[in-house]
């Protein structure tokens, strides 16, 4: 009698205990449904902190300046050639744009072993700088080639043409926007692939 007694009160307690249990674990798992639901902007704003947090500790000026010293001349090269092509070609050929950010960023990374905010941005400023003179130079060869005169002249009539004519320096702006466009696809890339991994 006392056993079957003693049973039926184990049995009750357990229920008991059991939806205790299951009531506190209903409570956890909605709480952190509902952190997960409305702290997402908070885990976006965490993780640009993060990703510059990470960068700060783990800075080394030396290095920094060594791959921005690559990247300056890696861009500088890439230009000239941008440059030499459109000459050569006859066609403004903006989409080189792409290999000039790309070239910059590769040299950068390369050197330092790693990719940092830092250095994306001094990247980003030479290929801004880079993309200006190589669209600007690359339409005065583009003008020589066309007309068959000399690099002096093209470049003559260029500003003398720019001053007078809406045609001309509308295309000329269009050019320089793609250019633009396409010189910082590649920085914005790796910009968001870093995101990513942070």
């Amino acid at each position: 009698m006392d056993n079957n007694f003693n049973q039926m009160g184990n049995q009750m307690n357990n229920q008991m205990n059991n939806q205790e249990n299951n009531q506190m674990n209903g409570q956890v798992n909605n709480q952190m449904y509902n952190n997960q639901m409305y702290s997402q902007p908070t885990n976006v704003n965490q993780g640009v902190s993060a990703m510059f947090a990470n960068d700060m500790k783990s800075f080394d000026l030396t290095k920094t300046l060594i791959g921005a010293g690559a990247a300056l001349v890696a861009i500088v090269l890439a230009t000239i050639l941008w440059v030499f092509i459109t000459g050569l070609t006859g066609t403004m050929i903006y989409i080189l744009g792409f290999g000039v950010g790309f070239t910059g960023i590769f040299a950068y990374e390369k050197i330092t072993k790693k990719m940092d905010f830092i250095g994306l941005v001094i990247c980003l400023v030479f290929i801004l700088i880079a993309t200006y003179f190589g669209i600007r130079y690359g339409y005065i060869y583009y003008v020589a080639k066309e007309m068959d005169i000399s690099i002096s002249s093209a470049k003559a009539y260029f500003e003398w043409a720019y001053e007078m004519s809406g045609e001309v320096r509308s295309e000329y702006i269009g050019y320089m926007i793609k250019s633009y466009i396409f010189s910082v696809a590649y920085s914005v890339a790796v910009l968001i692939k870093k995101f990513k991994e942070n």
